[in-house]
């Protein structure tokens, strides 16, 4: 198994979660509680394939 191969797609998976993460530590400094930054992320993949 290439190790570069194997990097390469973790990163490509994981910047969407990244995305969200740095979302949620922004609402949650702004003070607002924010549990469903995966639904959002889920809602909008689907209105995307519309």
């Amino acid at each position: 198994m290439n190790i570069g191969l194997l990097i390469t797609q973790v990163l490509r998976i994981s910047v969407p979660y990244l995305f969200a993460a740095s979302g949620g530590v922004v609402a949650e400094r702004a003070g607002i509680i924010s549990l469903t930054l995966e639904g959002f992320m889920l809602t909008g993949a689907f209105t995307a394939t519309l």
